[in-house]
């Protein structure tokens, strides 16, 4: 809704059965895995009774990044998953500080639902977006923009600026005014 508001097309479906939701997790989760970027091993999906469903996949050894120190060359590696994943088709669409695992890897979790035919270049950026803000409590934003610019053109990166605003909404992102301001101004 919020995205109507501010005049742009909607790009998530809330409206997708529990099935629906379990296949496209394994689905996509099974086309990470075999880019080679690191996942959980995606395993099948099961019903459950009441019409429940779970994706099941392997479990990992790892730590969430809220329970870790993240180096730099892990963030650097998390971005060159997400630009690999771009270059491939694949849109995250669920990208949050929680759907990282750090290891001897960096891991990439759990996807979300992008409507169909929602625009490219707007999943793109509302992932760019979604990434930076995931790591501003390891970074400046001063280097997680420089970071993505390793990675994503200046039209990537304004379009992610678009973003910031609703990615600071969520509930799952912690960023402080003056960090999402900062970001903001270095993406403009």
């Amino acid at each position: 809704m919020y995205l109507q508001l501010e005049g742009r097309p909607a790009l998530f479906n809330f409206t997708r059965s529990a099935r629906e939701l379990a296949e496209h997790q394994y689905t996509t989760m099974g086309r990470i895995y075999r880019l080679g970027i690191p996942t959980a091993k995606p395993l099948g999906t099961f019903a459950l009774p009441g019409g429940m469903w779970l994706f099941v996949a392997e479990f990992l050894e790892a730590a969430s990044q809220a329970s870790r120190k993240v180096s730099d060359d892990q963030l650097e590696e998390a971005f060159g998953h997400l630009r690999l994943m771009h270059k491939n088709g694949i849109f995250h669409g669920d990208i949050k500080p929680e759907n990282f695992l750090f290891a001897d890897r960096v891991y990439i979790m759990d996807v979300g639902h992008y409507l169909e035919d929602a625009p490219d270049r707007e999943k793109l950026a509302y992932d760019l977006a979604c990434l930076m803000a995931s790591f501003l409590d390891h970074a400046t934003p001063e280097k997680v923009v420089k970071m993505a610019k390793k990675h994503y053109g200046v039209r990537d990166l304004k379009r992610a600026a678009g973003y910031i605003q609703l990615v600071d909404r969520r509930p799952d992102f912690k960023m402080t005014p003056g960090k999402r301001d900062r970001l903001m101004e270095l993406l403009s």
